[in-house]
């Protein structure tokens, strides 16, 4: 399915999500506590879980969890609190928020309420996306940065060698230095390129944000908070 977006097409994001994922993560290690198993408190579990979009498979991971413990679960009340916390979930606010989080969504919304859903959950996810380059970015040069200032350190290291008295050491040294300078070169050019890359994706960032904030307004007409 494809739905309107901005004067654009864009691809319905429950055709890319891969909902199995997280769960397959969850289910190394208990998706509930042994507290939450005694207070059995299923209505309340299952809110929380709908509000985090949680589809309706976690609940065989929450009762395996409280096997362990040798404790039921009660799926009827889990059901009719996560009812409650999808409705909460399942709105454009809220998908825009959870799009611009670079969260998955593990389509569990259904109706009018899943088209107003993913609509703001791709406007969010542009921004999302933009958000996570500017961070790469940001990434990059502290990354680079890093390793310069090691290799700075390395440097002053093997110039004091270089003056060893130790004619084997002061080879081994100068040997060092000659690597160390041909790195701290390509360091360089490379922080160069991502210092000139970093504002560019910051502005970027910042441009999707506005122009997404702005596609909201116009498909809902109320801002996204």
């Amino acid at each position: 399915m494809r739905v309107a977006w901005g004067g654009r097409r864009i691809v319905r994001i429950a055709a890319v999500v891969l909902a199995g994922g997280l769960l397959a993560g969850l289910q190394g290690c208990g998706t509930v506590s042994k507290a939450d198993c005694e207070a059995g408190d299923w209505e309340t579990i299952g809110l929380r879980d709908g509000r985090a979009g949680e589809p309706e498979s976690l609940f065989a991971s929450h009762a395996e969890s409280c096997a362990r413990y040798k404790l039921p679960a009660d799926k009827d009340g889990w059901m009719r609190g996560r009812e409650r916390g999808l409705g909460e979930y399942c709105t454009p606010l809220s998908g825009f928020a959870n799009g611009s989080a670079g969260r998955e969504y593990q389509n569990v919304c259904t109706g009018a309420a899943a088209g107003s859903f993913l609509d703001a959950y791709g406007i969010g996810r542009d921004i999302g996306m933009a958000r996570a380059e500017a961070r790469r970015a940001r990434e990059e040069v502290d990354r680079v940065t890093s390793r310069l200032r090691e290799t700075d350190d390395g440097i002053v290291d093997a110039e004091r060698d270089a003056t060893s008295e130790d004619p084997q050491r002061r080879k081994v040294a100068r040997e060092r230095l000659r690597e160390l300078h041909d790195l701290r070169f390509d360091l360089m050019r490379d922080l160069y390129a991502a210092e000139r890359e970093l504002p560019a994706a910051e502005n970027a960032a910042d441009i999707a944000e506005a122009r997404g904030r702005d596609a909201f307004l116009r498909r809902f007409g109320y801002p996204p908070g």
